[in-house]
């Protein structure tokens, strides 16, 4: 299975100041991760993070690495990230929490895992489902981890936003 994000910016133009600002909140996320979580988009060398790109996968050399992430200050089309459940996934929960914070509507994400967007808006599928099979919905590992780092920085950081 392949665990796909999918991500879009819901604008003509991408406001650079807007993803700059997303870009930094990201980076104050990523330092709560292991420092040897996140490598360039073919899983060697380091990650890209700056005020235009965010570029990364996990380790190649472990087999920890799936599909690239990448985002840009340009690109508005749609976007989808197949990371396998492999670690470096909470890193990408990370940067689609982080943009969509600073871009609010003019940013959309969903994902294969439950969310807690998910849970609060559930689909009608999601409630049949529950109730056909008595399912209580939880937010998955890779959200659950991504949310406890991004609200604890969101609370604790220097940007407002």
């Amino acid at each position: 299975m392949g665990y796909t994000h999918f991500y879009q910016f819901k604008v003509e133009k991408i406001n650079k100041s807007k993803f700059a600002l997303g870009v930094a909140l990201f980076k104050l996320c990523v330092n709560k991760l292991p420092s040897d979580l996140l490598f360039n988009g073919i899983g060697e060398g380091k990650a890209v993070i700056n005020n235009s790109q965010i570029v990364f996968n996990g380790n190649a050399e472990l087999d920890l690495d799936g599909e690239s992430f990448g985002i840009d200050n340009k690109d508005t089309t749609w976007n989808f990230c197949k990371t396998f459940r492999q670690p470096y996934g909470v890193a990408v929960c990370l940067c689609l929490l982080c943009m969509k914070k600073v871009f609010g509507e003019e940013f959309w994400y969903d994902s294969d895992g439950i969310t807690r967007e998910n849970i609060a808006n559930p689909s009608q599928y999601m409630i049949d489902y529950a109730k056909k099979n008595n399912y209580v919905y939880e937010v998955d590992k890779d959200w659950a981890q991504a949310y406890e780092i991004f609200d604890k920085v969101v609370a604790e950081s220097p940007i407002k936003i």
